[in-house]
């Protein structure tokens, strides 16, 4: 994809976002905080 910083961001964010609220991210912000393996689920 050819197209410049800002188109990048207006892109990435949308998902980004997505990503940020599944169960999975909060498990590994738990997991970093708490300085143990995290146990992905794919959620």
């Amino acid at each position: 994809i050819d197209v410049d910083e800002r188109q990048a961001y207006d892109l990435t964010v949308p998902v980004m976002t997505m990503n940020a609220m599944t169960e999975d991210a909060a498990e590994g912000i738990s997991a970093f905080l708490e300085k143990r393996t995290p146990e992905w689920r794919g959620r």
